[in-house]
C-alpha cells in the first residue's frame, strides 16, 4: 500500500511540476526557460556525488525541481503572475493555509504547492533529512511579502520598513532556508549555512535591483527606512518609480533611488568577491555543490549587479 501511495504522489507531483513549469515558460519562457533546463540536468549530475548510486541521485535531484516549482508558484500567487485561486480571499491567506499544512504535518493538500511541497518533504524523508524548517522559513518571508501587497491595495499608500525588519524576513528566505536547504540536498553540515551567507544574500540584493520597479508598483518597499532618510528619498521619488515602473533611465530616477541602486549594486559585488576568494577556498563543499551555487546563484547576480553599478553610479 505504501508503495502504491508513494508511486500516486510522484505522478501528482509531476503532473502539478510540468504545469508550474508550462506557466513559467508560457508567461515568462526568456528569464526561467534556461533555469528550468539547468534543474533537469542536474538530476543527472547528482550521479557524480552520489557516486553512481542512480536511486539516490533521482531523489535529490527530484527534491531540487519540485521545492523549487513549489515555491516559484506560491511566489508567482504572490506576485501577481498566477492568478489568486478563488477560494482565498486574500494573498496573506493563501500563504497562511501554505504554512498552516506545513507545520501541520503536511495532511490533506488541495493546492499545487501543498502536492510539490508533500512530495518534496517525502522524498526527503527517505534519504534521512527533514525540511519542514527550510520550507516554513521561506513561507514565513513569502508572507511578509503577500501582507505588504495585500496592505498597498486597500491603502495605496507605500510603506517603508527598517533594515533589521527587511533582513531579517530575508535572512529566513535565502539564508535559514534556501542555502540551509541546499546544504542538505548535498548531504553537507549544517554549520556551512553561515559561510554560505555572503553569497546567499549578494543574491537578494541582485533580485531587490531586478525586481525594484516592478516591487514598488506592487507596494514592496525594500529600501530599508533609514536609507530612505540617509539618503533623502521623499515618498514622491518612490510613487514616482512605482508609477513608471522603469530604471532604464538613469537620468530620469530621482537621484537618491539612483545612489541606493548603486550602493546596493557595490554591496553585491563586494559580497560575491568575499565569497569566492575568502570563502570557497576555505570550504570544503564538493564540486557539485559549488557548480550548482555558480549556475542558481553567481552566474546570474554577478553580471547583473556589475551593469547595475556600471549603470547608476555617479
Amino acid at each position: 500500500m505504501a508503495n502504491l501511495e508513494d508511486r500516486v504522489l510522484t505522478g501528482i507531483a509531476a503532473l502539478e511540476r510540468r504545469k508550474v513549469f508550462a506557466n513559467m515558460v508560457e508567461t515568462r519562457g526568456h528569464k526561467y526557460a534556461g533555469i528550468i533546463r539547468g534543474m533537469q540536468t542536474f538530476r543527472w549530475l547528482m550521479l557524480l556525488q552520489t557516486k553512481g548510486n542512480f536511486v539516490e541521485a533521482k531523489r535529490r535531484g527530484e527534491i531540487l525541481i519540485t521545492f523549487y516549482a513549489a515555491m516559484r508558484w506560491v511566489d508567482d500567487i504572490i506576485d501577481g503572475d498566477v492568478q489568486l485561486p478563488a477560494s482565498e480571499k486574500s494573498r496573506i491567506y493563501y500563504v497562511d493555509k501554505r504554512l498552516e499544512f506545513v507545520n501541520g504535518g503536511m495532511k490533506n493538500p488541495t493546492d499545487t504547492a501543498d502536492w510539490l511541497l508533500l512530495h518534496s518533504a517525502s522524498v526527503a524523508k527517505k534519504l534521512g533529512f527533514q525540511i519542514t524548517g527550510e520550507t516554513s522559513a521561506i513561507l514565513n518571508s513569502m508572507r511578509f511579502d503577500a501582507q505588504r501587497i495585500d496592505q498597498y491595495a486597500l491603502s495605496r499608500r507605500l510603506v517603508t520598513y527598517p533594515a533589521s525588519e527587511l533582513q531579517g524576513y530575508f535572512h529566513d528566505q535565502d539564508i535559514t532556508g534556501t542555502v540551509s536547504g541546499m546544504l542538505k540536498l548535498f548531504d553537507e553540515p549544517p554549520s556551512k549555512t553561515a559561510l554560505l551567507a555572503p553569497i546567499g544574500n549578494a543574491h537578494r540584493l541582485y533580485l531587490t535591483i531586478k525586481d525594484f520597479p516592478k516591487d514598488l508598483k506592487a507596494g514592496l518597499v525594500n529600501i530599508p527606512a533609514e536609507d530612505c532618510e540617509r539618503l533623502q528619498i521623499r515618498m514622491h521619488d518612490l510613487e514616482k518609480v512605482a508609477a513608471e515602473a522603469d530604471i532604464s533611465h538613469p537620468a530620469a530616477i530621482p537621484l537618491g533611488i539612483r545612489k541606493w541602486l548603486a550602493e546596493t549594486a557595490r554591496n553585491g559585488l563586494e559580497l560575491l568577491d568575499y565569497h569566492k576568494s575568502q570563502v570557497l577556498p576555505k570550504n570544503s563543499l564538493n564540486y557539485l555543490g559549488r557548480f550548482v551555487l555558480w549556475f542558481m546563484y553567481q552566474k546570474q547576480a554577478e553580471k547583473a549587479l556589475r551593469r547595475a553599478f556600471e549603470t547608476y553610479a555617479l
